[in-house]
């Protein structure tokens, strides 16, 4: 008897209850559909007023694709733009038709507010970002894109050489980060669609400034990647015109622990000053040596395969007897110079060589010491690597 009388109570609450449960689950469904309709009718309404902000990896290639291209103009914002309406799909018609194919386009989206299609990835966007954290990139005839900014791309680049599965030691990771930062000081870009780093625009504009890549870090927080971008901002050079510029540079002047040789920073490109006696024998009015280190009068100019015709050995013959009228020592250097681990330290020897007419002993000796022992082969090797964009795709 107790078990039929548990029998007709589960019945009866089965009576009662299923009705109420599908009248619910009904008008759970009709409410779910009613305002996934009116979001729709709200983004084709507001298409106009979206905001859609390109992030990593994609702002830096629409970065690359606006300094390549030439004909984009990109506007540093003071302050960030309050968000609007996120809605992937006037994104998809801007950067495909207008500014180029970017890939699978990465959108930044706010906390409240995501959007998520098969056609974007999406970064969450941290809650509170410094002033000059977007750019808005422009082009005649298309609606503008609003990007990251150069200096909030570095800190972005860094945290992705940190994420799981890069396999980068933090030691290579920073001089990836400081190539980059190079770059984005220099006049030389890569382009946006080299998997391979060897294709590269020169005489372009910079688009950041260490003052101002300073300036953003100083004021940043709780961003992924700051501490290792902050590294590589303290190795990281301004004006450098080309690659090979930026790898001598980082080679020669970053600490052995990053698999540099660890010899004091020279000016990159930076204009020579001249006597009024000088100037009456120099074959030129003014000169910008690729590295020159003013203390030790030392200058190194790299030489591509642009200057193998007869008229460029001819202006470098000029250059060379115009740096030893200034009493200037000059190493002229070629690939085969920098190629390898053993030709970069040899290259640093003759450095101090000339480093040690000036300076003081005990700096010679130190030195001498970073170049013989400061750092493993393995790690000098690897660094040289990622700054030829040789091996595996470990650059940014």
């Amino acid at each position: 008897r107790p078990r039929r009388d548990a029998r007709i109570l589960t019945n009866l609450t089965k009576l009662v209850l299923l009705p109420v449960q599908r009248l619910f689950s009904r008008h759970v469904w009709v409410f779910s559909g009613l305002r996934g309709a009116w979001r729709r009718m709200s983004s084709a309404d507001s298409v106009v007023d979206m905001d859609t902000r390109l992030t990593y990896p994609s702002s830096l290639a629409l970065i690359r694709q606006a300094r390549c291209r030439g004909v984009m103009s990109i506007v540093p914002l003071a302050d960030n733009p309050e968000w609007g309406l996120v809605d992937h799909r006037p994104i998809e018609q801007e950067v495909m038709l207008g500014y180029g194919s970017l890939g699978k386009p990465r959108i930044l989206v706010p906390k409240n507010n995501r959007t998520y299609a098969g056609c974007v990835d999406t970064r969450v966007c941290e809650e509170i970002l410094p002033s000059g954290s977007f750019v808005r990139i422009t082009r005649g005839g298309y609606r503008y894109v609003l990007s990251e900014s150069p200096a909030l791309i570095v800190v972005r680049a860094a945290a992705e050489c940190q994420a799981v599965g890069r396999g980068i030691p933090d030691s290579l990771a920073v001089m990836a980060v400081a190539a980059l930062i190079t770059e984005l000081c220099g006049t030389y870009s890569f382009s946006a669609t080299d998997q391979i780093g060897e294709e590269c625009c020169f005489g372009r504009e910079p688009v950041l400034s260490m003052s101002e890549l300073n300036r953003y870090l100083s004021e940043a927080r709780g961003i992924r990647g700051l501490r290792l971008a902050r590294r590589a901002a303290k190795l990281a050079f301004e004006n450098s015109f080309s690659p090979r510029e930026t790898c001598i540079a980082l080679m020669l002047c970053s600490p052995p622990c990053y698999g540099g040789l660890g010899l004091s920073r020279p000016v990159l490109n930076g204009p020579l000053t001249f006597t009024d006696h000088q100037r009456t024998l120099l074959w030129h009015e003014s000169m910008r040596p690729d590295l020159f280190w003013e203390l030790y009068r030392l200058v190194i100019e790299y030489n591509g395969g642009t200057h193998d015709s007869l008229e460029s050995k001819t202006e470098d013959d000029r250059r060379t007897l115009d740096y030893a009228v200034c009493g200037i020592e000059v190493f002229t250097i070629r690939d085969s110079d920098i190629s390898s681990v053993l030709a970069m330290e040899q290259l640093g020897r003759k450095c101090v060589e000339v480093m040690s007419r000036t300076a003081r002993k005990r700096l010679v000796d130190s030195f001498l010491r970073r170049i013989e022992s400061g750092a493993r082969p393995e790690v000098r090797e690897a660094a040289l690597d990622i700054l030829l964009h040789r091996g595996r795709r470990v650059w940014l």
